[in-house]
């Protein structure tokens, strides 16, 4: 898929990038940032309507942000999400 995105980009923007996993990495990182931002929303659904129906997919989110963050070395992301999905 990042091939393909890339491939069929506009020179401008390969000229930019470079390459796909330059995409992908952007793509995971920013994955980050939204994970963080959708479990503090789940947790808020809970806390503000008392609507327990997303907290399901906090321990997932939490999963794929740890999976990310060893990849790219961001250990204290790594030992956070850890942590939290322990206490869950």
């Amino acid at each position: 898929l990042y091939s393909f995105y890339f491939e069929n980009s506009p020179p401008a923007f390969k000229k930019k990038i470079k390459n796909p996993s330059h995409i992908k990495k952007q793509v995971e990182l920013l994955f980050l940032q939204r994970g963080l931002k959708a479990c503090g929303r789940f947790c808020a659904f809970k806390i503000e309507n008392n609507k327990d129906t997303h907290l399901k997919y906090i321990p997932r989110t939490l999963s794929l942000m740890d999976k990310i963050a060893s990849q790219y070395s961001y250990k204290s992301i790594s030992k956070y999400t850890k942590e939290v999905c322990a206490s869950l």
